[in-house]
């Protein structure tokens, strides 16, 4: 009977992983309540494999498994209820929103349970809970920050980096003011700084506060989750993508994660909001490769027909997008690459990025280093004119094969 519950509970993970968390405050169906009044059961059983299954289970059910562990807070067992903060504090705001709706909070374990969940995501109190940040350390942060280039940036050895992560934990409160949405972008690379400083200072018990201010529209902080690498703020980015707060940092953190969790919901955005091309998009497109995302193609070849807002942008947004569709199995993407190979010379990496795509995509090594543009252009589209009607996408090898 274990090992069969083990199976069952192994198969629902995989099934909601691919299916995508649900990341709203929603009453969940009677279906779906049957559902988690079994994962609660597996949150107290015999197999610590059951009990760590469900667990996982029942964070990406998201705001809906907020949504019954609060309803059931006060029914659920001792050995249920330790489980089920973890769960409530992964899941993030939606948690806080449900707590909220509490005509009456309980007493006993069960208010005690739902203190530890809001204590999560308070601290210390100052911005984001990670307490007011004092004044010398406020001077000291400023000093150095003085130090930052404005126009070029020596990596994790920077030495003014270096002065700012030697700081510590200390330095988090008077840190976070440069990423805010207010802060000023036109300040050389103190942004970076920051950003590169939090990622190295933070860890992952700072997961769920960063995922509050994330929701409250710090954008950049997902650049320090990117940098920090835990999985569980896969939650609080998707998240981001599924209410329409889209960023650079946001897709990058994204591409980083490569969690099969992302999978469904960037289908999602780049269906309704692709052809926009919101900054982020190419990270996006990126990890649908990654993800071998077939389900995106549709959005992909609309994407790919849509003229550029900017025409600055128009070379870069055509070139993902057709890197995309011909990674994704799609030939159609090959001659749009092809077209892009030369370029005006406003654009260095292009000429790389194309080449090195086409490379990989056909098997063929036109370009390289050094090659002369027009003569790589013309050799693929001698290559394509021979083999472009005769082509089948090997996923293995990852490239076309002639049938």
């Amino acid at each position: 009977m274990q090992n069969h519950t083990l199976r069952f509970t192994l198969a629902v993970v995989i099934l909601v992983t691919l299916a995508g968390p649900a990341f709203a405050v929603e009453e969940p169906t009677a279906s779906e309540q049957r559902f988690m009044k079994a994962l609660v059961a597996g949150l107290t059983d015999d197999s610590p494999a059951v009990r760590a299954a469900s667990e996982e289970a029942l964070a990406l059910m998201g705001g809906k498994a907020a949504w019954y562990l609060v309803d059931q807070i006060k029914r659920l067992k001792s050995g249920a209820l330790d489980a089920a903060v973890r769960v409530l504090v992964r899941v993030g705001r939606p948690s806080l929103e449900q707590i909220e709706l509490l005509e009456k909070r309980p007493s006993g374990k069960a208010g005690d349970a739902l203190e530890r969940v809001l204590s999560a995501f308070t601290g210390d109190g100052g911005v984001g809970g990670f307490g007011q940040a004092e004044p010398d350390m406020v001077a000291r942060v400023r000093e150095i920050m003085r130090k930052v280039p404005r126009d070029s940036w020596g990596g994790m050895e920077e030495p003014a980096l270096v002065e700012l992560v030697a700081l510590g934990r200390p330095a988090i409160p008077a840190l976070l003011p440069y990423i805010g949405p207010g802060a000023d972008r036109t300040r050389g690379m103190a942004g970076f700084a920051a950003v590169s400083a939090l990622g190295d200072i933070c860890d992952s018990g700072d997961t769920v506060r960063l995922g509050l201010l994330l929701d409250q529209g710090w954008m950049r902080i997902a650049s320090v989750m990117r940098d920090i690498g835990d999985p569980a703020c896969i939650y609080s980015l998707v998240r981001a993508l599924d209410e329409g707060r889209m960023s650079h940092d946001v897709g990058s953190a994204l591409q980083h994660f490569e969690h099969p969790a992302s999978r469904a919901p960037v289908v999602q955005f780049l269906t309704e909001r692709g052809t926009t091309f919101p900054s982020g998009t190419s990270s996006l497109l990126e990890l649908m490769e990654v993800l071998r995302a077939t389900e995106a193609l549709p959005a992909i070849r609309k994407m790919l027909a849509t003229p550029a807002r900017e025409r600055f942008n128009e070379s870069r947004q055509k070139m993902y997008t057709a890197k995309a569709l011909a990674r994704l199995g799609d030939p159609a993407g090959i001659p749009v690459l092809i077209s892009l190979v030369v370029l005006p010379r406003d654009d260095q990496w292009m000429e790389r990025w194309v080449g090195e795509a086409l490379n990989g995509v056909t098997g063929q090594s036109f370009w390289s280093e050094g090659s002369n543009a027009t003569q790589v252009k013309a050799a693929y589209e001698k290559w394509w004119k021979a083999n472009g009607e005769d082509l089948t996408w090997n996923e293995a090898a990852r490239q076309y094969e002639k049938k």
